[in-house]
Parts: C-alpha cells; structure tokens; sequence
C-alpha cells in the first residue's frame, strides 16, 4: 500500500529514484499523500530529500509538521526546527508560504518557545542571550534556541519584518501575552482536525475498527473455507488487477484503515519504523480476511471488495486471529487446564508449546512459526495455529490424568510450586518411575535408581517404552497417540541429560529425591 501514487513502473525503483520521479512531475507531487510522503522522506533520510522537503506544498509541509512536532499531546519544538531549517532554500516565498501554512496557533507556539520577547532596554534583559530587535527598537526578541535552530528563527524573523513590520509587532505582543498551557492546548486541537481532514480517525472511531465480527455472515460461498493454498500476497496480486477506479477508492479506504491503526495502537506519526510495521500488520489482517472471505478464489475478489469494503475484510482478519485467542482463554478457563493465573502463567504442556500459546495470548495474536512469531496470513497459517491448540489441549487432558485433577495435591510431594517445578519435569517424573518401576507415578525420583534408569534407557527401544507408557495409562485416541509422543520426547531428553551428567546435580528435566531443583534452564526462555 505504500507509495500507491506512483505509476507502478516509479514503485520498482529504488527511493531515490522515486524522490526523482516526483520530482519530475510537481503536480503528482502536490498529489501525494503526506503520509506516504513523511513516509518516503524518512527512509531517504532528510539531508537526502532536502529537494522534496522544499518542493512540496505548503500544505503538505503543514501536515508533516503535525507528525513531526508532537509527542502524545505535548509540543516538541527541537524535532521541528530541524525540518523547518530543510525547507529553508533559496526560495523566499515558498518557504513563507509553508511557514503560513502551519497555522497561527502552530506559529504562535513557536515564537514562544524559541524566544524571550521584551520591552527594549528593560531591566529584564539576559545579556547572556543572543538577540534582535523589531525594527522600531520597542522589542527585543532574546534567541532560547542556537545553532541551525536560531539561523532559522532569524529568517523567519527577517522575513517578516520585511514584508509587515507593523503585523509582526502585533503578532509578537500576542505571543509575549499568551499562556504557554493554553497556547499548546489550543495548537493541539487545531492538529487533530488537520490530521481528521487528512483521514485520522478520532481515537473512539479508530477503536472501532478492531471490533470482532461473526466472520461466518462473511462468506461469498455457501460453505466452508477452502485451505486451498494462496500467496501471501494474495491480497496485493488481487488489488493490482482491479479496475482504476475501484482502485484509486481502494487506496483511500487503505489509508484510512491504515491511520486508524495507528491512532488506535497511538502510535506516534514521526515513528516511521513503528509506522511501517503497522502497515504491514493491516496488509496481512487483509491478505487473511480476503483468503477466508473469497475460499482463496482470486475471481471473488472484486465482489469481496464491493461487496464489504476494505474495514470488513481487516475485521474478518483480525477476528479469525481473535477466535484462536479466545479459543486459547477458554483452555485456561478448563477444570484441568487450571486457570493461568493460578499458575504463575503456566500451562500444563510441554514446554515446546510454551511459545506457540504465548503468541496466541498476545493483544494481536501472533504465530509460532518456524522458531519466531510471525503475523497470520492465510489460512494455512490458521489452521497451524488451530493444530497448536489442540496439541495443547490433548497435553493438558494428558496431564490431568497424571495430577488426577488436583494439581495443588499432585505438587505436594516435590514441596515447590509449579513455577519452579515446571510441567514438563512433571511429566518427566512419572515416565521415568514407569521406566524403571512399570507404575506411572508423577513423584520424585530416587537418586540411588538413577543407575537402573540410565540402564534401561540404554537397552530400550523408545518407540516401544513410549507405547508402553501411554498403554499404562489407560488412554484412547486421539490422547494415546499424544502421550506416546510426549514420551518420546522426554525419554529422549533424559537420555541426553543422563549420557552428559557428570552428577546428579547436572541433571534439569528429571525432579530427585533430596535434591533441590535447578530454578533456570535452556527452556527456560521459551515459556515466557
């Protein structure tokens, strides 16, 4: 969605060539949306885009200034006295113009924070202060700022005694008599209309826009969703074979989500970076809400569009991400999940899922996918995060036969908290008195069977321990098939722990008898 007012051509190239193509043409410049312009501007970085800076329209400037100058609702003037001096060219009168453009509030506030203005030859002077005076000698105008900053104020100052010596000394009496608090309440009110007419919707408006939808009303076809596989860009490919009208509509429907995503995330408008991310988390929550709403079926697309809208389809997105977190709380709220919260935040799986279900409690569900999170896209990527809850649930149906559904009772024997104890080493108990005892006992293990176990894992085949360890609990699909896996997996980590311990106290995923637990260990960061 970035840069969707160049001709497609303009948006291979590099930045720079960008910058040059609107260069070129200054009417498509004037068209530019100061957002993607701030946007553009900012990954050129200033010095290299002092042309387009001064370039622009005033109106244009204007708008980045609004970005540029606040953080939160408070006014930052050192930020906007580096822009002001990039526009300073050779071209007197367009910079004026942006000058003017800014809004007597905006100016006003300026003035206040840049300068000490004085009677003449009062006693009030800071002779420490650089100054200037208005050219009838009644004011003296003390410089609180230096360097480029104060170069800039001194034009601006030059600028317009020159043009209105009479107007400045009235603008400035204005100024000495304002109060700082209300001029900066007034300048940020008039900021926000100028960013509501520029498409950023009130912070109530922008909320809205992250509301859950019953995604099934949004289905073009009378069934199912089809898994049938889609590009990650599924959403894109289809936007570019629209017609160019419905297109220049949709451009505007997708700036308008995309700042509505800012301002309800607050994210700050000078952080590009933020800014950015953001785009690309509205891009995915659309290339989702479109795979789900057309069955993956490029033809529907232009329905899709005109039928719902570019906000529908990102709430269709969104709300499948949601469902899975919702899903994710309702195996918390469980009689053998144990609410998280009694836990310390632990759930009672392995602590290979620990991830996967940490990015799925998140504000903005995320995927566990391939070692890091990463935003759902498709329903491909649903549907790895649907396996992952279900895994999670079979885990902790395993462990409630273990802890017999009182898991308070159940950790009384290992005298920690499960926070320490951790599921897994739980788990990890039982199987190894099953190994050396033939009884599933989720308890500490006995140091002086260490030899014994160490034994049989060397003369055993797992796959047939593992077996035999769910057969002996009594399970029937799919839960059978999931603790003989769990199983596996931990037969094989106390295997490699026992054949790399010089000692007892070496060992992490196996609770002993008589031995303090390791509180910290190499999964450790995975649960949190």
């Amino acid at each position: 969605m970035d840069n969707s007012h160049l001709e497609p051509q303009q948006r291979k190239r590099p930045l720079r060539a960008q910058a040059h193509a609107l260069l070129d043409n200054p009417e498509q410049l004037k068209r530019f949306p100061p957002e993607e312009l701030y946007g553009l501007i900012n990954s050129l970085g200033l010095e290299d885009a002092l042309e387009l800076v001064q370039c622009m329209a005033p109106g244009q400037f204007s708008a980045l200034m609004d970005f540029v100058a606040w953080r939160g609702d408070r006014f930052q003037l050192n930020p906007l006295m580096v822009w002001l001096r990039a526009a300073l060219g050779e071209d007197e009168e367009a910079f004026w113009a942006k000058i003017q453009a800014l809004g007597a509030e905006f100016i006003e506030l300026i003035f206040l924070r840049s300068l000490n203005i004085k009677q003449a030859e009062s006693d009030e002077e800071d002779p420490s202060l650089e100054f200037m005076e208005t050219l009838d000698g009644h004011l003296r105008l003390e410089f609180l700022v230096t360097g480029d900053a104060q170069h800039v104020m001194r034009r601006m100052i030059e600028i317009w005694m020159g043009r209105s010596a009479l107007g400045f000394r009235r603008f400035l009496e204005a100024v000495r008599w304002s109060l700082p608090s209300e001029l900066e309440e007034g300048a940020y009110f008039f900021r926000n209309a100028r960013l509501a007419d520029l498409g950023f919707p009130s912070r109530e408006r922008a909320a809205s826009l992250f509301a859950r939808v019953d995604i099934k009303k949004y289905l073009l076809a009378p069934q199912t969703p089809s898994l049938v596989e889609v590009s990650e860009n599924f959403f894109e490919e289809g936007f570019k074979a629209l017609s160019g009208e419905q297109r220049i509509q949709l451009e505007a429907e997708a700036r308008y989500l995309v700042n509505g995503f800012l301002v309800a995330e607050e994210t700050e408008l000078w952080d590009a970076e933020t800014i950015y991310d953001l785009s690309c988390q509205a891009r995915d929550y659309l290339n989702l809400g479109l795979h789900y709403i057309t069955s993956g079926q490029a033809c529907w697309i232009d329905k899709a569009c005109r039928q719902f809208g570019l906000q529908k389809i990102f709430q269709v997105g969104l709300s499948l991400t949601l469902d899975l977190k919702y899903s994710l709380n309702g195996i918390g709220k469980a009689p053998h999940a144990q609410h998280l919260a009694q836990w310390q935040g632990l759930w009672w799986t392995l602590e290979a899922l620990y991830p996967s279900l940490s990015a799925l409690g998140l504000k903005r569900p995320l995927l566990w996918k391939e070692g890091k999170r990463v935003m759902f896209k498709t329903l491909a990527d649903i549907a790895l995060a649907q396996a992952q809850l279900e895994k999670a649930k079979r885990q902790m149906a395993i462990m409630a036969a273990l802890h017999h559904n009182e898991p308070q009772k159940a950790l009384l024997p290992f005298g920690v908290e499960l926070k320490l104890l951790r599921p897994e080493r739980f788990f990890c108990s039982a199987l190894a008195h099953f190994v050396v005892e033939g009884k599933v006992l989720p308890k500490p293990f006995p140091t002086e069977n260490l030899k014994s176990l160490e034994a049989k894992l060397y003369a055993s085949a797992f796959a047939a321990l593992s077996t035999e360890f769910a057969q002996a609990m009594l399970l029937k699909e799919p839960l059978f098939e999931e603790a003989r896996e769990m199983a596996l997996s931990c037969l094989e980590l106390l295997h490699a722990e026992l054949d790399a311990a010089n000692s007892p106290q070496e060992l992490f995923g196996l609770p002993l008898e008589g031995l303090p637990l390791c509180p910290l260990g190499k999964n450790e960061a995975a649960s949190t």
